[in-house]
């Protein structure tokens, strides 16, 4: 017992900072022989990782996946204690000035030509190189802090010493170990899903961080891990009874590329596609909860190696400064030569004011000194202050931007921030930004304004304004006194009404969703049937086990027969679609994942054009 007590205590199980260290023997253990062949060999990067899921008790320092794999911790900066100054000393000699007058100060401490006092003229070049490495360290600095912000987030991994899922910051996590995430969780590593609260299987997810797209995403439980999924298992029991061997992919930056297979204990197999993971930074949408194994942790994860490294950019006005100190280097060069063209011309026992008179020397160093002489008397050439102001300029921008109100995000209570304090003004270089239409102009609010219905065209009697302005309703007097007086089934206008209603895309929820259950979903509302709607989508309660409804719809002809429209699965979508409410019988409402047309939609899609504008 006091030995156990001990080893919960070294190992701070009740803590989110648990991570157990290696004991020294254990160390030493571990150690083995250098292999001198690899020294004179390319050694080839393995094709493929196995991974063993950490769901038996074993201490994480012994197992493979704590020994072989990168930890969760990731670091975005550019320098550490050791590369601070040879790196930083290599990024500001980058600009030609700072070499031109570090050249200069170096001729100050020669006594034949020493115009001013030797540390006098090193003083002003390395105050600026000073105050700029004090800049990097600050912008470096706060990179560490916001690694710390992220490394230091917790979730909850499956202990199984305690058999229970525990709080752990992000940066212990392993791969291999079970996560347990909620909605609304941000995803801490990439994650092969193996159970949802859904009892299909589904899971959705906001990739807004990785590819700017705020439509949910459309993932999916491994075929044989979807016995886990629904409210008969518990998380518990998922985390104790999952086991097998992973092999995927060795870690590479392709998002979209990701391959694999699940091997289980009874000799079952499932292939791993992009559809069965959830890649690090999004976040779970519409699903209560999803517990995942890691397959990729920290830096080589997907959205790491996409991003890489921090690198010093370069401005495109410093690279256009650095040509600009080219030339005026240039011209000082040959003015020095000129001026000792003309010294001589004039020859060696005139007296001229700019010249070094010491007889000592050899012609040729006589020549070099008084050449380097004329260098310091037109050094002002190239003006020191310049980058001192174009500093200053910067620093006083980037407040400027920090403290605009316009760029303020009331929502998220976030300011303008900025990441590369060198860059400020790449901003105002931008000449074209590509968009693309989902959302990201239209803020996902698309307007109905008006239809064409058989070659018959109802607008709204709308004005088009520029600005901002409310959207208000556009009633058409025409098509509401058709609506009223009642339609034909068989009439184009019952067939248009219908097809808006039915070609659309549905997600349900596997609950009833409650009023105070609101804030799941972004600006979303609750209507008196219990269909949950957020921008154009409509969420439904589903009840029946059945997978596919079959809806009988009306023919625009009557020699056309009435065909079905089939609910079909799928697991993955590319591109989102705007959502809508379809009527069916409440014994009939089942899953309903995406609706495919039919022919018979096909038939009369022809005579049917909606027109819509922004």
């Amino acid at each position: 017992m006091a030995s156990a007590a001990k080893l919960r205590k070294t190992h701070r199980r009740t803590s989110t900072q648990w991570d157990p260290t290696q004991p020294v023997l254990d160390k030493f253990s571990t150690l083995s022989l250098p292999n001198f062949d690899s020294f004179f060999k390319k050694a080839e990067p393995p094709h493929h990782r196995e991974i063993t899921p950490n769901s038996d008790d074993q201490p994480r320092y012994r197992r493979t996946n704590y020994r072989k794999y990168a930890h969760n911790g990731i670091s975005t900066t550019k320098y550490n204690v050791l590369t601070f100054i040879p790196l930083n000393l290599f990024y500001q000699l980058r600009r030609l000035a700072n070499i031109y007058f570090l050249f200069i100060a170096g001729l100050n401490f020669a006594p034949q030509i020493a115009a001013t006092n030797r540390y006098a003229g090193l003083a002003p070049i390395s105050i600026i190189m000073l105050l700029t490495a004090l800049k990097d360290l600050f912008e470096d600095f706060r990179r560490h802090r916001e690694d710390k912000k992220i490394n230091t987030s917790t979730c909850h991994v499956w202990d199984s010493y305690e058999n229970r899922f525990r709080k752990v910051i992000w940066q212990h996590i392993i791969v291999g170990d079970i996560v347990y995430l909620a909605s609304d969780e941000t995803i801490p590593a990439d994650l092969l899903i193996i159970k949802s609260s859904d009892p299909h299987g589904q899971v959705f997810v906001e990739t807004a961080n990785l590819d700017g797209e705020t439509s949910r995403k459309q993932l999916g439980v491994l075929a044989h891990c979807r016995r886990f999924c629904g409210n008969h298992c518990t998380p518990e029991a998922c985390a104790q009874l999952f086991r097998g061997e992973i092999t995927c992919d060795h870690p590479n930056n392709e998002i979209k590329k990701i391959s694999g297979n699940m091997h289980y204990e009874d000799g079952e197999k499932d292939r791993i596609t992009k559809a069965n993971v959830m890649l690090r930074g999004c976040q779970v949408r519409n699903t209560s909860y999803v517990i995942g194994v890691v397959l990729y942790a920290g830096m080589e994860t997907k959205a790491m190696l996409s991003n890489g490294h921090a690198k010093n950019k370069r401005s495109s006005l410093e690279k256009t400064t650095n040509r600009f100190v080219l030339v005026c280097i240039g011209i000082l060069v040959a003015i020095s030569s000129t001026c000792m063209g003309f010294y001589i011309s004039i020859g060696k026992n005139s007296e001229a004011p700019f010249t070094v008179q010491n007889s000592d020397e050899t012609p040729f160093w006589d020549a070099f000194w008084n050449f380097c002489n004329v260098i310091i008397d037109f050094q002002v050439l190239v003006p020191l202050s310049l980058y001192i102001s174009v500093e200053a300029i910067r620093g006083f921008q980037l407040q400027f931007m920090s403290f605009d109100s316009q760029m303020y995000h009331p929502e998220t209570d976030r300011n303008f921030a900025f990441h590369a304090m060198n860059i400020p003004e790449e901003l105002g270089q931008i000449k074209y930004v590509l968009s693309d239409k989902t959302g990201t102009l239209t803020e996902n609010r698309m307007i109905f304004k008006n239809c064409v219905i058989a070659g018959e065209r109802f607008p709204g009697n709308v004005t088009p304004v520029r600005g901002e302005s409310e959207v208000t309703p556009c009633i058409n007097d025409e098509l509401q006194r058709l609506l009223s007086s009642g339609i034909p089934q068989d009439s184009r206008i019952h067939s248009f009404m219908y097809a808006l209603a039915v070609c659309n895309t549905v997600a349900p929820l596997g609950h009833r969703i409650k009023e105070q259950d609101a804030n799941v979903v972004d600006n979303g509302y609750l209507t008196n049937s219990g269909t949950f709607c957020v921008g154009n989508s409509m969420f439904f309660d589903g009840k029946a086990s059945e997978s596919v409804i079959e809806i009988s719809a009306p023919t625009p002809q009557e020699e056309t027969p009435p065909s079905e429209v089939e609910v079909v699965e799928e697991q993955e979508s590319e591109q989102s679609a705007s959502c809508g409410v379809v009527e069916v019988p409440e014994a009939s409402t089942s899953e309903l994942r995406g609706l495919r047309r039919s022919p018979t939609w096909k038939s009369f899609e022809n005579s049917l054009r909606i027109v819509g504008r922004k």
